[in-house]
């Protein structure tokens, strides 16, 4: 039931006027999404290749996400990419941030579900994240919700850890 609500979901913000007319790119993940059924695996597949040149906003939807695997995998990726790269100096956060499935931190979460925690949810792009814990199951969650979040968003002052 929750994966045809997901891919009910992704098929409506494939039609969204606000997704097209405010370019927002729609980028779903999961460090095990290739064990979801195969019909929401197209259609997020699809939702992407859509807004693939869309730009700064970008909404992720996590699917089989799991954020400790996320780092450890990228953690691989990157050792193996060092061990071809004897010449690099200094490493950045930038050259490890590549090998992440989400490369950009993120500004908003939104937990569903009546949960108030992360529960290893992006451990490494919520540094400086602002949180909302809704008492909505995700089936229940409405554009009217998102909106009330995203005003309270705009409400905040954003300091960066400074």
């Amino acid at each position: 039931m929750i994966f045809r609500s997901i891919q009910e979901r992704l098929k409506k913000l494939q039609e969204s006027e606000r997704v097209h007319n405010n370019r927002i790119k729609i980028n779903v993940v999961g460090t095990s999404l290739n064990k979801t059924p195969r019909g929401l695996r197209e259609t997020a597949k699809q939702t992407m290749e859509i807004t693939k040149d869309y730009g700064n906003r970008i909404f992720n939807i996590a699917v089989g996400y799991g954020g400790r695997f996320e780092i450890i995998r990228a953690a691989i990726k990157f050792a193996k990419w060092l061990k071809n790269k004897p010449i690099i100096k200094q490493i950045t956060n930038e050259m490890f941030e590549n090998f992440l499935l989400i490369k950009n931190p993120v500004d908003i979460v939104i937990r569903t579900g009546k949960e108030y925690r992360l529960s290893g949810f992006m451990l490494y792009q919520l540094a400086y994240s602002e949180l909302f814990f809704v008492d909505l199951y995700w089936p229940d969650f409405t554009t009217k919700e998102f909106d009330k979040i995203m005003k309270e968003y705009y409400r905040r002052q954003r300091r960066f850890g400074e």
